[in-house]
């Protein structure tokens, strides 16, 4: 566990241009403000692994993003009704019942976040055409990787998915997005939010391919990335 006094040591040290953008959020309803924090990210830089568990690395960084903080980052700013709730918020969508550590983060989408984070949306990926993909995922094994003991077993996991051509024009928003491809460890290599604006889906992601986190149609990326198998769709009905 971090110690308390770094929590606050960083939540007094906010950046005023967060605390500025959070503070003109409180008058939007809150349907509206994930469209208005995440539009105002675009552009900032991409970097693999920004946050951690506050001793190497931060536990909030409003600076740099990758595919999934900026995901985090997002809800945390949407869901909080304070500046001071922030730093709790993340945690509990970051760690498994909020308990900060490297063991209890939510590093695998399909058996930790999006199980963990349930209560915020409603998985709308049956209401489509779906298919389904199996994976065994080794946990032991990844934090044997980064020098963690693990006494669990390998999860044989099985998700739901649609299909990029199956997703209609027309979505429920906003949205969690998860895609799925090849990979040999994971189901999930990439996340995103989609939100709807004068009535397109958008998706803003932090794009490791564009260094930056991005804003484009969400047609068009499932269009020009060929190598996705399907994607997983969160409605979140809290936001």
């Amino acid at each position: 566990m971090v110690k308390p006094y770094r929590a606050k040591a960083l939540m007094d040290n906010l950046p005023e241009d967060i605390i500025s953008l959070f503070r003109q959020a409180r008058s939007l309803p809150r349907n509206r403000r994930l469209g208005f924090f995440a539009s105002s990210f675009v552009g900032y830089p991409y970097h693999l692994f920004p946050l951690g568990e506050g001793l190497d690395k931060p536990r909030l960084d409003f600076s740099r993003f990758d595919c999934l903080t900026f995901v985090e980052e997002m809800l945390a700013l949407t869901l909080s009704d304070s500046v001071d709730e922030l730093l709790p918020t993340l945690d509990r969508i970051r760690y498994k019942n909020g308990v900060v550590s490297f063991l209890t983060r939510n590093h695998f989408p399909s058996i930790d976040w999006i199980p963990n984070n349930s209560h915020l949306f409603r998985d709308i990926t049956e209401d489509f055409e779906h298919t389904f993909i199996e994976k065994k995922i080794d946990k032991k094994a990844f934090f044997e990787e980064h020098s963690y003991r693990y006494d669990g077993k390998s999860v044989l996991v099985r998700v739901s998915v649609v299909p990029p051509d199956a997703i209609p024009r027309r979505l429920p928003a906003p949205l969690v997005v998860f895609f799925a491809r090849v990979n040999p460890k994971t189901i999930f290599t990439h996340a995103g939010l989609v939100i709807e604006e004068k009535g397109e889906a958008l998706l803003y992601n932090a794009s490791s391919e564009k260094r930056a986190v991005v804003r484009e149609r969400f047609s068009d990326y499932l269009e020009h990335k060929e190598d996705i198998l399907g994607v997983k769709l969160l409605f979140l009905s809290h936001c």
